[in-house]
């Protein structure tokens, strides 16, 4: 096998390990114009492992940072009639091994799947359920940190989806 050869068949190998995949669901018909602010609950820890409580508070950290940085107006005590409170969850989280990635693609997987409810603060209705996952299948060494990149990523997603319906 030539080099030229060996390129082709690496390089969209490593494209593809450092191109982590995002879904975000929303319920269909939701309407949330009316807030005019985000307040962000604790996030709930539903992975059944007490060790990933930290990660579960670090999720919550990133999506209040997410949505500041989107332009959302965030608010630890809104007026209840135009605001809206997001209940973060961290539902699956695998922290992974850059190094089992790098020697074994799909071993090692950093994989990590969120949940946010998003509750009327002035009825206490659900207005809707945002879920997002994401995952780390492949790559080296340079994938090392995705088990803390890859909150942040989800934050985003669901940032972005909140701000698109405000």
């Amino acid at each position: 096998m030539n080099c030229r050869a060996l390129a082709i068949a690496i390089v969209p190998l490593l494209l593809a390990a450092c191109a982590a995949r995002s879904d975000v669901a929303v319920e269909p018909g939701v309407a949330m114009a009316k807030f005019k602010m985000v307040e962000v609950a604790p996030a709930r820890n539903e992975t059944g492992d007490p060790g990933h409580d930290p990660v579960a508070a670090t999720f919550r950290d990133d999506l209040v940072n997410a949505l500041v940085s989107a332009g959302v107006q965030v608010s630890e005590a809104g007026p209840p009639a135009a605001t809206l409170i997001a209940k973060p969850a961290l539902v699956h989280y695998e922290s992974g091994s850059a190094l089992s990635r790098w020697v074994l693609p799909g071993s090692g997987r950093t994989q990590a799947t969120v949940a946010v409810s998003l509750i009327d603060k002035s009825s206490g209705d659900s207005v809707g359920d945002l879920a997002a996952t994401d995952q780390v299948w492949a790559g080296g060494l340079y994938t090392i940190g995705q088990d803390r990149l890859i909150l942040s990523r989800l934050a985003g997603s669901i940032a972005d989806e909140i701000k698109a319906r405000l």
